[in-house]
């Protein structure tokens, strides 16, 4: 089943001990956004539709105004969506409407993709378009991980704890300098993925020539 159409539910239901009590749940195909309704204990449609409906919100007049922006921009942070609708009331209930929202926009990650057409290809690796800002454009379990071995690697690899220092050197913290060293690794990583081969110290050339007479000793941090 493809999930690619924002706004198509799969409703369930979910009973309670001795049929005391239920919920109904609605999920959205696409963002997997999930919404549970409580019932009355007789789960009759007279019952259901004699609730109260909900009473409106202060936000249900601007939301047209946040859900054209989340359509654009699904990851545009709820401050900017604040000033872009003029925003000028209470943040929480504005904060909760978009957290309400914004799944609804974002495109599903592919490798949480689980059901597949028959015949259909299954992608197993994950592919992230290059020339992209790092920060803001790569899978954040991705970034967390190369991060870290950036982080790690400056401790071991000469060619890393350069890079490293480099980037300390033009006065970036710490935080900022490891993301340059993991974009750098990001590229090797690369080359050794195009090429099928593992990493080798000594056919890379930048570590190769940093290991040349004449270079100055480097002060790993």
């Amino acid at each position: 089943m493809h999930r690619t159409r924002v706004g198509d539910w799969e409703g369930d239901l979910i009973v309670g001990r001795q049929n005391q009590s239920a919920i109904a749940t609605l999920v959205d195909r696409t963002s997997r956004y999930l919404r549970l309704v409580h019932l009355p204990v007789d789960r009759t449609a007279e019952s259901v539709r004699g609730q109260r409906a909900a009473k409106g919100s202060i936000v249900d007049a601007v939301e047209p105004q946040i859900r054209a922006l989340l359509a654009e921009f699904p990851d545009m942070p709820t401050t900017v969506i604040m000033e872009r609708v003029g925003w000028t009331r209470g943040k929480t209930v504005f904060a909760d409407r978009v957290q309400q929202l914004r799944p609804l926009f974002r495109r599903p990650d592919p490798a949480q993709r689980t059901e597949y057409l028959p015949g259909e290809l299954a992608q197993c690796d994950l592919w992230f378009p290059p020339a992209v800002h790092f920060r803001w454009a790569c899978n954040k379990r991705f970034r967390q991980a190369i991060t870290t071995f950036a982080d790690n690697s400056r401790h071991a690899s000469p060619w890393a704890a350069k890079v490293y220092a480099d980037a300390r050197v033009r006065g970036l913290d710490h935080p900022h300098a490891v993301r340059v060293l993991a974009r750098a690794w990001i590229r090797v990583i690369w080359r050794c993925w195009q090429d099928r081969v593992a990493y080798d110290p000594a056919r890379h050339g930048n570590a190769v020539r940093l290991n040349q007479p004449g270079q100055n000793d480097l002060l790993a941090t």
